[in-house]
This record gives structure tokens, sequence and C-alpha cells, in this order.
């Protein structure tokens, strides 16, 4: 079993690349360049990370927004098997409205342990320490 503690800053950054290409355009009343941006930054951050990544579902094919692909490789491909639950930018309206509340999100997991939902199924939004 994968050891998910020694990927916590990479996926630190992940998150806050997502953050940082979704706040270059809050604001400016344009939710798909949000979504595209954050998706842009956070996909070349995992590219960056030496894992055997796979995102298993993201949210934005179910409000038709750029997003990542469903089932999409991701990292350098050396590494540990992990699997991705991803929405880059939650929030997408409220960041484009230029107000609070919007954020970078990620559950990461060994890969098998994830379950795959139906695309019109939402994955409860948690918060563990």
């Amino acid at each position: 079993m994968v050891s998910l503690r020694a990927l916590a800053p990479s996926l630190t950054r992940i998150t806050i690349a997502g953050a940082i290409g979704a706040a270059l355009h809050i604001g400016q009343g344009n939710c798909d360049l949000i979504d595209e941006k954050a998706v842009e930054f956070s996909r070349a951050a995992l590219a960056q990370t030496d894992i055997e990544g796979e995102v298993i579902a993201c949210e934005g094919p179910k409000d038709h927004a750029p997003a990542f692909i469903h089932r999409e490789k991701v990292g350098t491909g050396h590494g540990p098997k992990v699997e991705f639950v991803v929405d880059p930018i939650d929030g997408t309206t409220a960041a484009s409205k230029g107000r609070k509340d919007a954020i970078s999100a990620l559950a990461c997991a060994p890969a098998g342990c994830l379950q795959v939902l139906p695309d019109d199924g939402y994955y409860f939004k948690v918060a563990t320490s």
C-alpha cells in the first residue's frame, strides 16, 4: 500500500497550481476561462509529479466545463500508482464574479481504493486532517 504522506507536498502543489490558474482571472466574468486555466495549471503540476496516476472523476463534464478527461493518465509514470478525484476550482461562478468561497480540491488514494460513480453523481466533499 502506498504511503500518501510522502506525496503531501506534491498534492499541495497541485491544488495551489489550480488555485493560481483560477486566481489570474477572478472577477472577469468568464467561468469557462477560470475552469480552463485551473485545469491547465493543475495538469502541469501533475505532469511533474513522480506518480503513475489516473483521474477517475472530475466535475467539469457534468457542467460542460473544461475539465480533466475521465480516466486521464497523469504524472511522470514513475512512482506509486494512485488515483484522483479532482476539482481544480470549485466555486467557478463566485470566482468569475470576484466573490470569495472558491476552492481547489482533490482526493488521492492508492490505485483501486476510490470508487467511480456514475457521471451524474456527486462526490461528497469531505475535509480530513
